[in-house]
């Protein structure tokens, strides 16, 4: 991930219409997939103090060890950008080394909930667990932080219904309040888990990118089967 502060000319230029690569994605035939965004714009009228965030993702051995130091990310962010073009190339050309650009390495790593051996012991509704640290997931269908709100929902509720006022938490109630929120969590978000480490996989195949419905349909508004639209 880089953290680049451009110029004022070369921000203007990123964020320029209709040709704009802010927040959009570029996938390549090689297997990359290049992102822009803006992190932080203390002041709209100076594009120059604005943060943007941009990276070019592409696969790697699960068990590879990256031991690229920030200089070598930055280097190596740029080597790939050589083969996109226009704006985006320019994003990671642009990048400085005096001080305005930086970037750092992190893995796309998931656990899903519900696969073999990742159960665990909530010591009789004592101790459970929910969003991140239940089911991380790669991030690129941006449902992370949907299912971290469901969870915290869902634990609410089960807590308020196993709740007596003046008394409070029912101890006999606990295990299967717990418990019924763990199987559906389990359930919800490790089917997410699934999909979302699907999509990441699917990213970074160009057949598969090319095969996809926002490629061949565009963003056109579906319809349902009695004609009407949704």
């Amino acid at each position: 991930m880089c953290f680049t502060r451009y110029t004022l000319e070369q921000a203007l230029q990123l964020r320029d219409p209709p040709n704009s690569i802010l927040f959009q994605v570029s996938p390549h035939p090689a297997g990359y997939f290049a992102v822009l965004g803006l992190h932080d714009a203390p002041d709209p009228d100076r594009p120059d103090e604005w943060t943007f965030f941009h990276y070019i993702s592409f696969p790697e051995p699960a068990s590879h060890v990256n031991e690229r130091t920030t200089v070598e990310h930055m280097a190596h962010q740029k080597q790939l950008a050589k083969l996109f073009m226009g704006r985006v190339a320019k994003a990671f050309e642009w990048m400085s080394d005096d001080g305005r650009s930086n970037a750092w390495y992190g893995k796309l790593n998931h656990w899903d909930p519900a696969a073999e051996g990742h159960q665990w012991n909530n010591r009789g509704g004592r101790v459970t667990i929910a969003g991140d640290a239940a089911h991380p997931m790669t991030f690129q269908r941006g449902q992370g932080l949907n299912h971290a709100i469901t969870d915290a929902v869902a634990l609410r509720d089960g807590i308020v219904g196993a709740w007596k006022v003046g008394v409070g938490m029912q101890v006999e109630e606990r295990p299967e309040m717990i418990g019924q929120y763990e199987d559906g969590m389990v359930r919800r978000a490790g089917e997410e888990v699934r999909l979302s480490a699907k999509n990441t996989q699917m990213l970074h195949d160009w057949e598969m990118v090319m095969n996809s419905p926002v490629v061949k349909s565009g963003l056109n508004q579906g319809k349902r089967e009695d004609g009407r639209k949704v």
